[in-house]
């Protein structure tokens, strides 16, 4: 599928003595062809489960490339990005020796040539990627029958899928989240009973009247209610309160002397 056919020379580009207008025009009739090649793309993978699709245009700007992406993700495909290099200097000798409707504006060309961004495989939807140096002119026959068959196979069998392994692994962090959660709050809970009776205890052994026992009990249940809300909101169970400040990795042992001070208070 070649964008360019569709009419129009990508960019809004305009020839020698050619009116401004005829310029949007082309812009209009590029933006159209991209469309067009967008829905024969669909098309034929809709009707092909097993087709593979050759893309045939610049894609001089890495979101040109990105919106077959998302196609490929849609139909849970792969991808590889065939980069054909060429130097300026050859690419505007070699257009010079074209005639008519096949000769590009030089201008054209520089300024695309500043604005090419090349594939990036940091990029994780690009990372099936080669590069063909040309140093002369190749038919696109002979381009194609450069590009290893390994490279084709790795990418055919490397569907586009980030998006929803992306998901994946953030709904398992957030059961490990949870799971961490849990055990954190359920060893602190654990450790604020045994610091309770450790509190009344130690008060009744010491010859503690009956009134200051009572008031000891509701001041540590308050105070273990109070840490258990405090180190839940902290281990994202519940909304952060203000008091939270530096509490996000508190341990166990910390709680519980936060615990103690709340008592003494």
């Amino acid at each position: 599928i070649a964008q360019d056919q569709g009419g129009g020379k990508e960019g809004g580009q305009k020839k020698e003595g050619e009116a401004e207008g005829n310029a949007t025009d082309e812009l209009a009739a590029w933006r159209a062809a991209r469309d067009v090649a967008e829905e024969e793309t669909c098309r034929v993978l809709s009707n092909h489960s097993n087709a593979l699709v050759l893309l045939d245009d610049n894609f001089y700007y890495t979101s040109m490339r990105y919106s077959f992406c998302k196609i490929a993700r849609r139909f849970r495909i792969g991808m590889l990005t065939i980069f054909v290099d060429c130097e300026l200097s050859e690419a505007l000798s070699r257009n010079r020796q074209r005639s008519g409707k096949d000769r590009v504006p030089d201008d054209i060309i520089e300024r695309m040539s500043s604005r090419f961004e090349k594939p990036d495989a940091s990029n994780a939807w690009e990372k099936n990627q080669i590069t063909i140096n040309l140093p002369a002119p190749e038919n696109l026959a002979r381009i194609a029958a450069k590009v290893p068959p390994s490279a084709i196979t790795h990418a055919w069998l490397d569907p586009r899928l980030e998006e929803e392994e992306a998901e994946k692994a953030e709904a398992e962090a957030a059961r490990d989240r949870e799971r961490t959660a849990e055990s954190v709050l359920h060893s602190l809970d654990l450790a604020l009973r045994e610091a309770v009776k450790g509190c009344m205890q130690a008060k009744s052994e010491g010859g503690a009247a009956k009134a200051e026992l009572q008031r000891l009990s509701k001041a540590c249940a308050q105070a273990r209610k109070d840490i258990l809300a405090r180190a839940r909101g902290a281990v994202g169970k519940a909304p952060p309160v203000p008091e939270q400040a530096g509490e996000r990795e508190a341990p166990v042992e910390e709680w519980v002397r936060r615990f103690h001070a709340l008592v003494k208070d």
